[in-house]
């Protein structure tokens, strides 16, 4: 699998309004780039504002990570690398903001 090209990291306006509104603005590109490095070989990261469908209000912001051609195993050590590094950029009071959500295409 080809590793994704380096684009400078791109936020949709509603990202970047409710990251300002959480207080986490200044983790976005952080947590971008730690994205990158635990999955190197991803074909895309999207980070999206995200709605719980049963709590009004409740909003976080997705990085989704299109990825492929691991095992489970593989895709579930790299999840847990993603959320143990999101601790280190993240103060705890701000980790329920930031969430992943893998896109796995094996096909």
């Amino acid at each position: 699998m080809t590793p994704m090209t380096a684009p400078s990291p791109s936020f949709p306006a509603d990202v970047t309004a409710f990251a300002a509104e959480s207080g986490v603005t200044e983790y976005l590109v952080p947590v971008w780039e730690m994205t990158r490095r635990v999955f190197p070989t991803a074909r895309r990261i999207a980070p999206v504002l995200e709605y719980d469908p049963e709590i009004a209000g409740l909003r976080w912001i997705v990085f989704e990570v299109e990825i492929g051609g691991m095992t489970v195993e593989q895709y579930v050590d790299l999840h847990w690398e993603w959320d143990r590094e999101l601790f280190k950029i993240c103060p705890s009071t701000h980790v329920c903001d930031v969430g992943l959500h893998l896109d796995i295409r094996d096909a």
